[in-house]
């Protein structure tokens, strides 16, 4: 792989990212430990024992964020979390349902129709946001209010989304205790002294895989705990990257994906895959990446192999989606692009318009 001088170039650098998107990557163990703060107290105690379901209504990094802490309660915990997308509150929401309405700017017109829905349904109802209409509501029914950071991008606040939800959860002893939030925020931050600006390419691994990215549509690839990670990739390299990608799966990659890889024929020329794994993987499942490897070499695809080891599933997530997050930046950057900006994502909103109140529902 050649490497792309401007990438060590802190003047080019400096440059290319005038909102400061890597300085924003550079603060995730920041920001894991403002969300434990921010949380703490948020969930009732008289709650605890009283909660046989959580629904959390979400979209994009809120969602992304929910499904992290919804898939560590499905591996670890006791009830079932469950992400919904839409404007539609599952008609299973009873007494005993725990319902999160999670929206950053606190506007999202699916969430703020979903959630709306809850009351007079569950009296347990919960919202994370910065402001807005669902922090409105909040303020008005007197329900718990977990306050995120206002003036970042919203993608940004995906870690206070994961870690807080996941506080949430063991507050209501529906999920055990993670790694100690000081030791997670020390392991991030080693890891992100080795993936920052000054390390130079040859050394840093989020550099060298936006360089294999580059004109590139990336498949990601990732098992068991670490399967909304590879969402959250496609999102920011999505978002940041400003480049399409999309996520898969294994096993069940291996039940269609693997038909698929000989066309179309330019398909080895566009396409890099990328391989998230961990030594947490059942061993089935790491035999099946050893084995997909060589299937890919036959097929003429390239890929990139990518190790998570933490000391939990909690710290992987973490580790896994800030490699995400300074990977995609710096992909951006080689894209001639400001990884911060979202402004078509406005452009759509205003596009389609106010949503009209006999709408909502």
């Amino acid at each position: 792989m050649t490497a792309h001088p401007s990438l060590d170039d802190p003047t080019w650098l400096a440059a290319h990212d005038p909102q400061d998107m890597l300085g924003l990557v550079a603060k995730v163990p920041a920001f894991v430990a403002d969300a434990a703060q921010r949380v703490a107290g948020v969930v009732p105690k008289e709650w605890r024992g009283q909660i046989d379901r959580v629904v959390v209504i979400a979209m994009g990094g809120s969602a992304i964020g929910s499904e992290l802490a919804a898939t560590l309660a499905q591996l670890e915990g006791t009830v079932p979390v469950t992400v919904v997308r839409d404007y539609s509150l599952p008609a299973y929401v009873g007494e005993r349902t725990l319902v999160v309405g999670s929206s950053y700017s606190g506007n999202t017109e699916e969430t703020i129709s979903a959630f709306s829905q809850a009351k007079g349904r569950t009296p347990y109802r919960l919202v994370i946001a910065s402001g807005g209409a669902i922090v409105e509501t909040a303020r008005a029914d007197k329900l718990p209010l977990f306050s995120l950071p206002t003036g970042i991008p919203p993608r940004t606040t995906m870690t206070h989304s994961f870690v807080g939800l996941a506080q949430i959860l063991t507050d209501l002893e529906l999920l055990p205790a993670q790694t100690p939030i000081d030791h997670v925020a020390a392991t991030l931050e080693r890891a992100g002294a080795a993936l920052g600006p000054t390390v130079p390419t040859a050394d840093n691994r989020a550099k060298q895989l936006a360089l294999a990215l580059k004109d590139r549509l990336a498949i990601v690839i990732a098992s068991e705990h670490l399967a909304p990670a590879a969402s959250r990739w496609k999102g920011e390299l999505n978002e940041n990257g400003k480049s399409l990608a999309y996520p898969d799966l294994i096993p069940e990659l291996l039940h269609n994906t693997i038909l698929g890889l000989p066309h179309p024929a330019a398909a080895p020329r566009l396409v890099r895959f990328v391989l998230l794994t961990s030594p947490r993987y059942h061993a089935r499942n790491q035999r099946r990446y050893a084995l997909f490897r060589p299937i890919l070499t036959e097929a003429g695809h390239t890929w990139e192999d990518v190790v998570i080891a933490g000391q939990s599933r909690f710290e992987e997530l973490l580790l896994a989606t800030q490699l995400s997050s300074a990977t995609s930046t710096y992909l951006g950057l080689l894209n001639g692009v400001d990884p911060y900006d979202f402004e078509t994502i406005e452009v759509f909103k205003r596009a389609l318009g106010p949503m009209l109140d006999e709408a909502r529902v």
